[in-house]
């Protein structure tokens, strides 16, 4: 009698999931952008790198990505976000920097990183990532990246000593360039302790706001190359925390809401990979649109308050809306006010 065994399970994304049959690579070139680091004995290390890109004299386009999670090391490799840079070298940073710590020691970082532009995000889960045919990310040439810094987030909570690491990314690039550039924008809740959730809450909702006031100047800068001006977003990542549980972003124009553009109702924190939205899918931000990315968490297991931050037992609230075309700005976020009397 044959005897069934359990091997246990893991989360699939089955709904807007990446089609990688009819991807075609011919002529593409790629390169590695990978940390050298012994991870340190702390619960939580953010760790900066600066590498050199490819020596190019023309813009050419990055075209997909790849995850390299060195083998042993996936239980503490959380996360990374690639920037695209210029103005500095791997000199700058040899070997590497802690970057998380005081805001002077990131302004540090970060203020030799000119010109900087969010490329890649990736999260524990995330698999590869292939741009659509008509987007590509510039590289090379006067005005695209030279340098890259890549800042990964390790997650050490019983401090093993010694893990030397290796994980980082590889990118692929051609010198057929495509009809857009594209960039990543982060939306949602600014990563501060100003975000509480208070503990032995099943459904607490934490809630960020991209205003109209905020985004129209800023998309009006696009309007030459999108009818009606704004950017289109093609691409989604979601990501929050251990306590997290769904988390939305909901698009509002002229005070009507119109249908969303990312849903997780069941987040699972070690499954974090990328929505891919088809062509027709594509979601137009137009200037004076309003975006509110909300998210849900469960603190029933908490006897302690948990606030915003990068730390292990903190919490984020966050879309990485993958968009074209590219634009200059980063980060289009609200924060908690918190008044003293």
């Amino acid at each position: 009698m044959k005897k069934e065994v359990d091997k246990g399970s893991r989360s699939v994304l089955l709904l807007n999931k990446m089609d990688r049959r009819n991807v075609d690579e011919t002529g593409w070139t790629k390169f590695t952008v990978t940390a050298n680091v012994t991870i340190p004995a702390n619960e939580t290390t953010y760790w900066c790198t600066a590498v050199n890109g490819p020596n190019l004299t023309s813009t050419h386009h990055i075209t997909a990505f790849k995850p390299i999670i060195k083998a042993g090391n996936e239980d503490l490799v959380d996360h990374y976000i690639v920037y695209g840079c210029h103005g500095f070298t791997e000199n700058d940073f040899h070997g590497g920097v802690n970057c998380l710590g005081t805001e002077k020691v990131f302004t540090k970082v970060f203020s030799k990183c000119k010109q900087i532009h969010m490329i890649i995000v990736w999260t524990v889960g995330g698999e590869a990532f292939y741009l659509p045919q008509h987007v590509g990310v510039p590289i090379g040439g006067n005005d695209s990246p030279t340098s890259f810094l890549l800042q990964i987030a390790y997650h050490n909570p019983t401090n093993i000593k010694g893990r030397q690491d290796s994980s980082g990314v590889m990118l692929y690039y051609t010198d057929h360039l495509r009809t857009y550039e594209g960039g990543v924008v982060s939306v949602g809740v600014d990563t501060n302790d100003w975000q509480i959730i208070p503990p032995k809450q099943e459904n607490w909702i934490s809630t960020g706001y991209c205003m109209h006031q905020c985004n129209e100047d800023m998309f009006e800068s696009t309007s030459p190359e999108l009818p009606g001006g704004g950017i289109k977003i093609f691409a989604t990542l979601i990501h929050i925390q251990s306590t997290g549980r769904a988390a939305w972003t909901k698009h509002v124009r002229d005070g009507k809401e119109l249908p969303e553009i990312a849903r997780l109702n069941t987040y699972d924190f070690k499954y974090q990979d990328t929505q891919i939205l088809t062509k027709t899918q594509e979601v137009h931000i137009q200037p004076g649109d309003d975006l509110i990315h909300q998210c849900k968490y469960d603190s029933m297991k908490r006897n302690k308050l948990t606030k915003g931050g990068f730390f292990m037992q903190d919490e984020m609230c966050l879309d990485f809306l993958f968009y074209y075309p590219r634009n200059i700005w980063l980060v289009i976020m609200s924060k908690y006010l918190i008044r003293t009397f």
